[in-house]
């Protein structure tokens, strides 16, 4: 669109192209100069996070993580990627600590299963990752609804159990992440999905 408005003026269609909305061909036909709006990528965040299951979670985790504010909406989703990817790891790590400080054998059983469950996420996050350098974002929306399902399986372990869950924010922080990868891959994908 640019060069067609630059073209335009060194034709002389029109003489000044930041006033100008309109110039003429001949005596009848006017053509009116659509001038295209491109949203910042500060918008992206709000574009995904409205789409979102908990828009705050989405907007204040995006809104903070450094370079997401002027991120594509590909960056967006590398961002997201690293931000669940770090989320799992400390997660493992306090169900590892966790598992470590109980003699509990039905506590043993529930962490050692929730460790499995986060070692499994940690696996597909990094298929995510293969899928988003790849654009396979059809797999890539596929492989977040595992990772939800990975924290999902855990909580319900504890629920099952008829324990009260340690983890329940981080089990829900994951599913939140997975969301907003998902929310992403069908952005990526074109609302396809």
């Amino acid at each position: 669109m640019n060069k067609i408005c630059i073209d335009l003026f060194d034709q002389g269609l029109f003489s000044n192209p930041t006033i100008s909305n309109t110039f003429e061909f001949g005596s009848i036909r006017t053509i009116e100069v659509v001038l295209l709006v491109t949203p910042s990528k500060s918008d992206n965040i709000s574009d995904v996070c409205d789409k979102a299951q908990d828009p705050n979670f989405c907007t204040s985790t995006l809104g903070s993580a450094p370079g997401a504010k002027t991120a594509t909406t590909a960056g967006l989703e590398e961002i997201t990627l690293s931000l669940t990817e770090a989320s799992a790891t400390a997660t493992n790590n306090k169900i590892q600590e966790l598992l470590a400080g109980t003699k509990d054998p039905n506590l043993q059983a529930l962490f050692t299963q929730c460790g499995i469950d986060y070692k499994d996420a940690s696996i597909k996050l990094q298929q995510a990752k293969n899928y988003l350098a790849n654009k396979q974002f059809v797999e890539l929306a596929f492989t977040a609804n595992g990772i939800s399902n990975d924290g999902i399986t855990c909580e319900s372990s504890f629920e099952k159990g008829g324990v009260t869950s340690p983890i329940t924010q981080q089990n829900n922080e994951l599913s939140s992440f997975s969301d907003i990868i998902r929310v992403i891959a069908h952005i990526l994908a074109g609302g396809s999905l």
